[in-house]
């Protein structure tokens, strides 16, 4: 199989990492990266990724440029099994060059950007300051928010039966002010909708029916200017993470509340140091 890119799906593929919620910057570099790597031949086995991982080894590059190259194919595997044209992943989170933990930079919510986003709030629709609580308090995947369906609410118990990747079922907790605002859009904005009692999704859009990703992308869009950054879904599960991360809160606890299959993959993907935190312990001694 020849690359995708090489045949035209240029558009198709920024597309997809569009909805994926990757930020401008990640997406003209990832589309770079594939581009380049189109150059030099095809994507047709894992062989391919290893030979080219080996030129960029023996051309003395960083570790950071590899993984980049690493994480663009990736992003490249997943759309083209989106597609049909693969049937399953050719590279592994392991091909990457192992970097020392907390030695790179992950995306998160300044504290001043979560004050700017509680804020601007109370001025927000019902369905969508539920929407910005269950992503910034319970750190949901987009999936699992645009999924969410009424009877997987306890509100009693106040929390959520969340169904993840790999039909991994866990029970995420909810803020107090968090369960309130769901209630009053399901009892208020939603019952207005004409599939409100036909639809079991907990979340309609405009039209009434299930609010799909790419509506709650536009959603946040909306928001972008306000907060001035480019916000996306996995920005909050990053800030949701870090922040428990910062009060102090068990990774075992945090692990369980992602939904992650093992701790050793919250430590490597969401428990990082920021490079703020970086500098001011430098500025202690």
């Amino acid at each position: 199989m020849t690359s995708g890119i090489a045949n035209g799906e240029n558009e198709s593929f920024r597309r997809f990492l569009y909805e994926q919620g990757r930020q401008p910057s990640t997406i003209a570099s990832y589309v770079a990266e594939v581009e380049k790597f189109s150059g030099r031949g095809t994507f047709s086995s894992r062989e391919d990724i290893l030979s080219y991982k080996q030129h960029l080894l023996d051309q003395g590059r960083k570790a950071a440029t590899i993984n980049k190259f690493l994480n663009a194919m990736t992003a490249y595997n997943d759309f083209l099994m989106a597609k049909g044209k693969l049937d399953r992943r050719w590279i592994y989170w392991s091909d990457r060059i192992k970097v020392a933990q907390g030695s790179h930079q992950v995306d998160v919510l300044t504290e001043k950007e979560v004050l700017c986003l509680q804020q601007v709030l109370p001025s927000l629709s019902f369905r969508n300051q539920a929407l910005i609580h269950l992503l910034l308090y319970a750190g949901l995947r987009a999936s699992e928010l645009v999924e969410l369906r009424l009877w997987q609410i306890d509100w009693i118990g106040r929390s959520i039966e969340v169904h993840g990747k790999g039909d991994k079922v866990r029970e995420v907790p909810l803020r107090e002010d968090t369960l309130r605002r769901i209630r009053q859009y399901v009892e208020e904005d939603r019952t207005k909708h004409r599939h409100a009692l036909e639809s079991p999704y907990v979340f309609l859009s405009q039209r009434g029916e299930r609010l799909t990703r790419g509506g709650l992308l536009d959603i946040l869009k909306t928001l972008d200017d306000t907060v001035g950054r480019h916000l996306y879904p996995h920005l909050f599960r990053h800030t949701f993470a870090t922040r428990l991360t910062q009060k102090h809160v068990d990774i075992t606890v945090i692990s369980r509340l992602l939904g992650h299959h093992s701790i050793e993959q919250t430590n490597r993907y969401y428990i990082q140091t920021s490079k703020e935190e970086k500098q001011q312990a430098v500025e202690r001694l």
